[in-house]
């Protein structure tokens, strides 16, 4: 019996059914060898032939396996050793990850779960995942558990916790040891717990968080070297506590959201609740953060070995304090979004004036903050006499042309004056770095660098500039 569809749809000569049987035998056959080979020695014959790659650059090979059929994918979803860094998000699409770069593998669908997976290989690093759940109980509480099976491989764990602890509830408090634990990222932590302390957490921070006391979240606080608060000022009675159980704190940052009025009471009645708050010694503290003013953050803060600062305007009124209780003269000092007049107020300070490195990020002054800190002969009226490196970011072009001017002649007045006795005397040093960021001007920085000093040899790298994002020059002069 013949099938006459084909034929009269192509005007060619039917062709038996048995051999098209046979044809089609013979096609399994030869494409089914590996289909049939168990998950076990698929698992080994992966590993036996993925090659080793470049930590720098760990993608590429573990995709295009995945990418083959269902049981390659679960083969390789299901074995930890192909990959280490775990990118996991919930989305009824695969379109949702149509920002990941061609060179990235991700997986639209994994077991049948809506699922959007990003695997990248590498051998020399343990695993690092980011997890952010949608509201689908199913899918979080499946993959969670098969997450939860390589927990003694957790390195960078950052997890919306509370959309776990919501649909996952029956796995808590976790059970599992989590000894290669090194930084914890949770967004609203109210019930998040371990049974077993993770030894090796250094890097901590919390985000919009509900905890009353340290004790609610087992973690060992005395290993912390890096916490990062993020909460709003209805939370600033919290402070204190954490501050106080993180006794071997290196870097700490504060960021706390106001009500609306705030910013007005600030400006007319300065520092907010300075009489109410506790004693916090922080002795190991080398850098601190502060940004979006907190009312409630605790004034008596003493940090003798306080080397970095990094505030914004609302904390102009919190500085002279701060600084005179640690004791200690900085080294690098962050500004963000200040104006000339609170900025020149800052960088006067006694134990700010001699810094070493002065980051400006954004602010509509920072051209007429340039031409104040120029240097003069004799050095008068000199502010920030050892400035060596200068960082400019975020900032606003008003007069392009005036603008560069001011930066031009800012860097050639910091270059030319002479090394005479009252310099050396005072230990006045000249600049040695400069890096600018920014979308269009930094190789315009660089041409009239040239032009306005040929006699000053310098040398400069420029960094990346793609998606819109700043590019990145880094002039540096000799010693």
């Amino acid at each position: 019996m013949y099938s006459t569809y084909s034929a009269l749809n192509h005007g060619m000569k039917p062709e038996p059914r048995s051999a098209t049987r046979h044809n089609l035998a013979r096609k399994r056959r030869a494409e089914g060898i590996m289909d049939n080979l168990p998950v076990e020695l698929l698992q080994q014959i992966f590993l036996a032939t993925c090659p080793s790659i470049d930590v720098n650059d760990p993608q590429s090979f573990v995709g295009r396996l995945s990418a083959v059929c269902r049981k390659w994918r679960e083969t390789i979803v299901n074995s930890p050793e192909l990959w280490c860094d775990f990118d996991i998000s919930f989305g009824p699409k695969a379109e949702d990850t149509r920002w990941i770069s061609s060179t990235t593998n991700y997986l639209p669908t994994s077991l049948n779960l809506l699922v959007d997976l990003c695997l990248h290989r590498s051998r020399e690093r343990l695993l690092c995942f980011t997890f952010k759940p949608k509201k689908c109980y199913r899918c979080i509480l499946s993959v969670m558990t098969r997450l939860l099976k390589h927990s003694n491989r957790w390195r960078d764990a950052n997890l919306d916790s509370s959309l776990i602890t919501t649909y996952c509830r029956s796995i808590f408090p976790l059970p599992q040891s989590f000894n290669a634990l090194e930084a914890l990222t949770l967004t609203s932590p109210s019930t998040f717990d371990f049974s077993c302390k993770p030894p090796n957490v250094h890097k901590l921070e919390l985000t919009r968080f509900d905890l009353v006391h340290p004790s609610q979240l087992n973690v060992p606080w005395t290993r912390i070297t890096e916490l990062k608060l993020d909460i709003g000022t209805a939370r600033g009675h919290l402070l204190s506590p954490f501050c106080k159980a993180t006794t071997n704190l290196q870097r700490l940052t504060v960021v706390m959201s106001h009500s609306s009025g705030l910013p007005g009471l600030i400006k007319r009645y300065g520092v907010l609740g300075m009489n109410d708050a506790t004693v916090v010694n922080l002795p190991f503290l080398t850098s601190l953060t502060l940004l979006t003013f907190p009312p409630e953050f605790p004034p008596e803060i003493r940090a003798p070995n306080l080397t970095d600062l990094c505030v914004d305007s609302w904390f102009v009124a919190y500085v002279a304090p701060l600084l005179e209780r640690c004791g200690n003269v900085l080294h690098g000092l962050r500004l963000l979004g200040m104006e000339k007049e609170d900025t020149l107020r800052v960088l006067n300070m006694d134990n700010i004036r001699f810094i070493r490195r002065l980051h400006m990020d954004g602010g509509n002054e920072t051209w007429d903050v340039l031409r104040r800190l120029r240097r003069f002969p004799g050095g008068s009226g000199d502010i920030l006499p050892k400035l060596e490196s200068i960082r400019l970011s975020t900032l606003t072009w008003i007069n392009p042309e005036a603008d560069m001017d001011a930066l031009v002649q800012f860097i050639a007045a910091r270059l030319a004056v002479s090394a005479t006795d009252d310099h050396v005397a005072n230990d006045y040093r000249f600049l040695k770095w400069v890096i600018l960021e920014d979308t269009w001007m930094p190789k315009r920085l660089v041409e009239e660098l040239l032009e306005e000093m040929p006699q000053i040899p310098f040398s400069w790298q420029y960094g990346d500039s793609d998606c819109g994002r700043p590019g990145i020059v880094t002039i540096t002069f000799p010693s």
